[in-house]
C-alpha cells in the first residue's frame, strides 16, 4: 500500500522533473530535490493490527457462525 505522503512525493518528483527538462524553468529547479525529500521521509513501519496467518481459519469459522448472512458475507470479504 502507498502512503498518502509516498504518493505526494511521487507526484512532486515528477512535476520537478518536468520542470528540471523545460528550458524556461530548468535553472529554477534543483532536480535531486525530491531524492532528498523521499530519503529524509521516514519508512512505514510494518503493520501490526491485522491477522496473522495463524489467525485466519479460526476467524472464518467464527464469521460463518454468524447469524445475519450479510455480516458474515462481508466478514469474508465476499
Amino acid at each position: 500500500m502507498v502512503s498518502d505522503a509516498s504518493c505526494c512525493v511521487c507526484w512532486w518528483s515528477t512535476f520537478i522533473n518536468w520542470c528540471a527538462d523545460q528550458p524556461d524553468y530548468s535553472a529554477q529547479v534543483q532536480r535531486d530535490a525530491c531524492e532528498r525529500m523521499k530519503r529524509d521521509m521516514p519508512r512505514p513501519n510494518a503493520r501490526d493490527d491485522c491477522l496473522q496467518r495463524e489467525q485466519l481459519e479460526l476467524w472464518f469459522q467464527h464469521v460463518r457462525r454468524l447469524p445475519n448472512p450479510v455480516a458474515g458475507e462481508y466478514g469474508q470479504g465476499s
